[in-house]
């Protein structure tokens, strides 16, 4: 038995197994809970944490798709469609929209997706994603995003046992917090003018320093 038999005879094992999960699976329905930068630089861990409750998926996805995943978090608008942006849109011309994604299986250390389309007619169609072009669609769509019960016995963990650090809560007075205030708006004028010339990797620098920015903007703590 060659190689090539091996890999298809593992596509294929992989596909079944997708399809006899879904048929079975109790899905839990998740939030995108945060988006951080990963140990290894070249990714960004995607925290996926079940809707009233702490079971949390831990999935890395590429530098590109965080991006365009923090923009749509942001609901930060672009001057020109973004691939997904497109693919919505081509969807839409033949009247097909998207229902929900469900990150079904984790095997050989990938995390598999799929999702699940509908025509104006009834018919149902599902479609194998990769996760992150997954939660990036349900994302622009506002689709629900599940997953499988059973991999979120397999591999999810408590969100409540992440060492996250909690912002340190300063006192201001009213001169600071007009002048933290202006620098906010001027930051948020760059990332509109990044995002207008699609530069979206200082946009990404521009949002979280805005961001750092607004644990301070708050009349709460004068």
């Amino acid at each position: 038995m060659n190689k090539n038999t091996n890999t298809k005879q593992s596509f294929l094992y992989i596909c079944v197994r997708i399809i006899k999960d879904f048929i079975l699976m109790e899905k839990i329905e998740m939030e995108v809970k945060r988006i951080n930068p990963s140990r290894m630089s070249i990714f960004y861990d995607v925290l996926l944490v079940e809707k009233g409750g702490e079971r949390t998926l831990d999935i890395p996805i590429g530098k590109a798709e965080a991006e365009c995943m923090s923009l749509s978090m942001d609901l930060t608008n672009t001057s020109r469609p973004l691939t997904y942006d497109s693919y919505i849109k081509t969807l839409e011309m033949f009247d097909i929209n998207l229902l929900e994604v469900v990150v079904s299986r984790f095997y050989d250390g990938t995390y598999y997706s799929f999702a699940v389309f509908a025509s104006l007619e009834g018919e149902i169609k599902y479609q194998d994603m990769r996760t992150s072009d997954a939660l990036n669609l349900a994302l622009r769509t506002n689709s629900p995003i599940y997953a499988s019960n059973s991999i979120l016995n397999e591999v999810g963990f408590d969100y409540s046992s992440l060492q996250i650090p909690v912002p340190e809560v300063y006192n201001i007075d009213e001169k600071d917090y007009q002048s933290i205030k202006a620098e906010k708006e001027r930051l948020q004028q760059e990332l509109q003018q990044a995002v207008e010339r699609e530069d979206y990797k200082t946009a990404s620098i521009l949002r979280d320093k805005i961001k750092e920015l607004s644990s301070f903007d708050d009349e709460d703590s004068i």
